[in-house]
């Protein structure tokens, strides 16, 4: 039997409507940067599933057919070629696979040499263990990406004003030994000066810790947080 004008109307416009398309912004593909992902043209109701370099990517709507997802490239990665892979659903489910090639390219950072208090290079065992329990918690948390971004308009500096002291990704060397490259930057301020929410976010840890001391970490959705250490309170 023939399909009725309306059942072959709604064929018909299934299968006009324009596969789901994807596309890759950066600014450079090297360690220490980030990767836009952007997807258009998706079924609102199932956004895309994807990985980037083999981690999941995180995508957030933001107009009825539009997802993003934000990655980073770790400041350690290996140079070579990595991928963006995904799975595009188009309005109505039918699927459609989508890669993209990437060369991750090598970066050179500064080097920082510290003179610190010898506790902090070869910590106690009973402190060492406590570190390492500390550092397994926040991975943890970094892991747990919350599904919801709570990012809206642009980041600002959460120390008005104040001179920056060390950059990010510079290799650090405690007492002439070296550790892993800085993920941070240090902003001086004098103690008790105010420090601002550079985005909306949760708090999700608010603790002093063995190595960045008084420490909070907020969780701005999608992968991304940012991390307050050294405070005075």
């Amino acid at each position: 039997m023939a399909p009725g004008p309306l059942l072959a109307l709604l064929i018909a416009a299934a299968s006009a409507a324009p596969a789901p398309q994807a596309r890759v912004y950066k600014r450079a593909a090297r360690p220490g940067e980030a990767v836009l992902v952007v997807v258009t043209g998706n079924d609102p109701s199932r956004p895309p599933v994807g990985s980037f370099a083999g981690a999941k990517l995180l995508f957030h709507r933001t107009e009825p057919k539009t997802y993003v997802a934000l990655a980073g490239i770790d400041l350690e990665a290996s140079t070579g070629t990595v991928a963006v892979t995904l799975t595009m659903y188009a309005p109505g489910g039918a699927s459609r696979a989508w890669s993209e090639a990437m060369t991750i390219r090598a970066k050179a950072f500064a080097e920082r040499r510290l003179t610190v208090a010898q506790q902090y290079v070869e910590p106690p065992p009973e402190q060492e263990a406590r570190a390492e329990k500390e550092t397994r918690r926040v991975k943890a948390v970094f892991a747990e990406a919350s599904p919801q971004a709570e990012l809206g308009g642009g980041f600002r500096m959460p120390v008005k004003g104040a001179k920056t002291t060390s950059r990010f990704g510079e290799r650090s060397f405690f007492n002439g030994k070296p550790r892993a490259p800085h993920s941070g930057a240090d902003i001086k301020a004098s103690t008790g000066t105010p420090v601002l929410a550079p985005q909306a976010g949760t708090i999700v840890m608010a603790e002093e810790l063995y190595y960045p001391g008084r420490t909070v970490l907020l969780d701005h959705g999608l992968g991304v947080y940012s991390l307050f250490a050294h405070l005075s309170e």
